[in-house]
């Protein structure tokens, strides 16, 4: 869900969160294996009280037979699989990032995550070139851009 609920004005303050809420062993049949079912919770709130942004879903994963069950008994302990919780929250998050973004857009609402600007180069900077910088420069076509 998306939700605007006043105009921007002065300091906006953008937080985002991403919460498991629920983990359980889940059977899929389609593999004959035990998987993992993860929901979340992935919020963006612009604050003070300007919008919201909440995106909730399920991530299914099948992980080692003798590790499911330690997955869901010990997912919040301190000394748990920190790779397998990292693969799994930068997967939710380029998911969820993407999908924000569009509804972001929707909402007219300033992206979350900052996006790289071009700037154009001051002469003292173009000075600082090498000769091989100068030579790749004149070979790249007129309309070259990257």
């Amino acid at each position: 869900t998306a939700e605007r609920k006043a105009d921007l004005k002065g300091n906006l303050n953008i937080n985002s969160n991403l919460n498991v809420d629920k983990i359980t062993e889940e059977k899929l049949p389609f593999l004959d294996k035990p998987g993992v079912k993860f929901e979340y919770t992935y919020t963006v709130d612009y604050m003070p009280d300007v919008a919201s942004i909440k995106i909730k879903g399920i991530v299914l994963a099948v992980i080692e037979e003798k590790t499911t069950e330690d997955v869901v008994k010990n997912w919040n302990k301190k000394d748990f699989d920190k790779t397998l919780k990292l693969t799994l929250y930068n997967f939710i998050l380029s998911k969820c990032h993407l999908k924000a973004i569009l509804l972001e857009d929707e909402l007219t609402l300033p992206s979350h995550l900052p996006f790289p600007q071009l700037e154009v180069k001051s002469e003292e900077s173009k000075q600082g070139k090498t000769e091989k910088d100068e030579k790749k420069e004149k070979s790249r076509p007129a309309n070259y851009t990257g």
